[in-house]
């Protein structure tokens, strides 16, 4: 527990605990997926499950080194300051109690050399074959198809998926939480999949009715109906891009509100254990569309988050002269007010943009550079106050400075061919500047010549490998 509350501190104010959840992740992060799933789920599942070999001869001399003091010192130098670690996978809390103590070991070694540790708490499956001896009647806890066949998590039988409207279910999930805060020492959680598919068991039923009642006491002018007492949920449409019955619409803003009253819930628990607590999640946004089908409206989640993973295989590059980025997943970040963390594959998950795209893990040291540039250079924020010309593949961002000078992120999509020459136009504001300065992660920092023509200036840019960052002073 944090300090204030476990010294028997007066509880903080509103506006104080809404400071601490800012502040908790303010700076720069630099976060990586340590071992996030236990080695029994890799067993469990067989074959390759998030680019590990479950079936491998290797898999337990590899999960020991990611618990090793030698491989948190090299991540620390590297200067990884946040990891997501396995804590709660679905077995149960019983079941998976030797490795959330592994965890905890982790916590202290990471914690020693300046690293938070995330868990990660898995909200979609439940293992049946261990979890049901623990809780015996949870298979009242899961979700059901329109015919009350059990809902399982992604063709797997032997993962069962809970209902988020089950009250028992919500109330483990808190126990999960506070074991994670009190006892393995966690600094926060990422929610994994966090989504809901459509669930038709009688609370689900009972409960959308209820709302359909409360939210349209007169309904016959928009549903021609004179009583909505006898409405069951609709089929899941193929596609939420046009939607024309509108009971089913209104059954998909009931769904995004449902899922936001459970995060929100989960969310609230763990911050009146300890205010700093960082929640992160992953929805699975952005991808496609058909997202209000899963209950996922990005601004209800998005406002209980510090951090919102954008899983999908958004991988930046120029691919058939298309451009491919994650901007849209930062943007909605920046305006809804939570951090985006990129967490891209090269293929898989969302990508239809190449039927080459087939291997998970990026396969190039560009790759890498342009997913970390394209991270710090779509947190870039402030009124755009220049122009950029020579080239339709680099995007471009603009802020000014702390000490007054205009700092401009440069990304080149098209690495590893190299983009220019590249013309800046600057707007008034900067028009007077007298220096230029081109730094990249390669170190040169060459000063570039600012130009004026009338009454615009200009800097003439040769050359851009993936990254830089021009200072205008």
């Amino acid at each position: 527990m944090s300090a204030d509350w476990a010294c028997g501190a007066a509880p903080r104010s509103t506006a104080e605990m809404a400071d601490a959840q800012r502040r908790v992740t303010d700076g720069a992060l630099y976060w990586a997926w340590w071992g996030w799933e236990p080695w029994e789920h890799h067993r469990r599942a067989g074959g390759t499950t998030g680019a590990v070999d479950g079936s491998s001869h290797w898999l337990h001399q590899w999960y020991a080194r990611l618990h090793s003091e030698e491989l948190v010192e090299q991540m620390a130098k590297a200067g990884v300051n946040m990891a997501v670690n396995h804590f709660f996978k679905g077995f149960g809390l019983e079941h998976e109690r030797t490795e959330q103590e592994r965890t905890a070991q982790l916590v202290q070694l990471a914690h020693k050399h300046g690293i938070r540790v995330i868990g990660y708490c898995q909200l979609r499956s439940l293992y049946y074959e261990t979890f049901m001896l623990e809780e015996p009647s949870a298979e009242n806890w899961i979700q059901r198809d329109p015919f009350g066949r059990p809902i399982v998590w992604n063709k797997q039988y032997f993962r069962w998926t809970p209902c988020i409207n089950c009250r028992e279910f919500r109330d483990y999930q808190k126990r999960v939480v506070r074991v994670g805060l009190e006892e393995t020492g966690l600094d926060g959680f990422n929610f994994d999949n966090c989504m809901s598919l459509p669930c038709y068991c009688p609370r689900c039923e009972k409960a959308f009715r209820r709302w359909m009642v409360e939210r349209y006491p007169e309904p016959r002018d928009l549903f021609g109906l004179g009583t909505l007492e006898g409405v069951r949920q609709p089929p899941a449409p193929a596609s939420d891009a046009r939607v024309e019955d509108p009971l089913t619409r209104a059954w998909l803003r009931w769904r995004c509100e449902n899922l936001e009253d459970f995060a929100g819930e989960i969310a609230r628990y763990a911050r009146s254990l300890r205010p700093e607590t960082i929640l992160m999640a992953n929805p699975g946004y952005p991808t496609r569309a058909g997202m209000a089908v899963k209950g996922l409206w990005p601004v209800n989640i998005g406002q209980h988050l510090n951090l919102m993973i954008a899983e999908n295989s958004a991988s930046p590059e120029v691919l058939d002269d298309k451009v491919i980025s994650q901007i849209r997943a930062y943007r909605h970040g920046i305006a809804i007010g939570y951090r985006p963390a990129s967490t891209t594959w090269a293929g898989g998950v969302g990508r239809e943009a190449s039927s080459e795209a087939s291997s998970a893990l990026p396969q190039s040291p560009y790759t890498v550079k342009l997913q970390v540039a394209e991270a710090v250079d779509r947190v870039a924020e402030g009124r755009l106050t220049a122009r950029l010309y020579g080239s339709t593949y680099v995007a471009m961002s603009a802020f000014q400075t702390k000490e007054n000078q205009l700092a401009v992120h440069l990304l080149n999509y098209a690495a590893p061919k190299a983009a220019g020459p590249l013309r800046l136009e600057l707007g008034r504001t900067w028009s007077t500047r007298t220096s230029a300065r081109l730094m990249t992660p390669e170190g040169a920092n060459p000063q570039l010549t600012l130009a004026r023509q009338g009454d615009r200036t200009t800097v003439e840019i040769p050359s851009l490998d993936v990254y830089g960052i021009l200072v205008i002073g």
